[in-house]
């Protein structure tokens, strides 16, 4: 594998004074890849010299050819990630979906919301998918609904319904207890 031709934004003398002054570690060894193959080094070189693999060499090469010193460093800031699973009307409907009881007239849960979404979507959403709702700005009793709280922990905001919901787990795991004695209860929660 062959290094790309070499354009030289900077002189060998600048790339070396950048090296010796960045602070940020990512940029500081992509700056000493260029500099290295800015000597003349080959590709075998500075894969022995910083411990990198030459494909990646190859591709510090390529961001250098084409955007400077700007294309090295941490790229991940640009990254904006995947589109969102629901688009801002699609959340909205959901919203107006929620607050209504769901076609089988019990509470919202998990797979509900995704059998929803799978209908809205027209693909295959798995529940574990359907929970991240949260995330999309849903009000909080929506997402205690979600949660599988009873309607009574779903009264008085995020706050009131939060504790309310904690009052009525702790009731219910000293009822489990109390119908179980000699086996251990544990309460298992996530936050996804």
């Amino acid at each position: 594998m062959s290094a790309p031709a070499w354009v030289a934004h900077l002189s060998t003398a600048e790339l070396g004074q950048r090296y010796r002054a960045a602070r940020q570690p990512i940029e500081r060894s992509h700056l000493q890849i260029v500099w290295l193959l800015s000597q003349g080094r080959s590709e075998r070189e500075v894969a022995a010299a910083t411990g990198y693999g030459q494909r990646w060499i190859t591709e510090i090469m390529r961001r250098y050819n084409t955007e400077g010193t700007g294309g090295l460093g941490d790229q991940r800031a640009k990254n904006t990630g995947a589109r969102p699973l629901l688009s801002q009307e699609d959340e909205v409907t959901l919203q107006d979906a929620l607050a209504e009881p769901p076609a089988d007239g019990g509470l919202w849960t998990g797979p509900k919301v995704a059998a929803w979404m799978t209908a809205r979507l027209g693909r295959k959403i798995w529940p574990q998918r359907s929970i991240a709702t949260r995330s999309t700005g849903l009000s909080a009793e929506a997402r205690l609904q979600l949660a599988g709280a009873p309607p009574a922990a779903r009264q008085g905001g995020e706050r009131g319904g939060a504790r309310s919901l904690q009052k009525g787990l702790a009731s219910r795991v000293d009822e489990h207890r109390a119908e179980n004695p000699e086996r251990p209860v544990e309460v298992w929660a996530f936050d996804g």
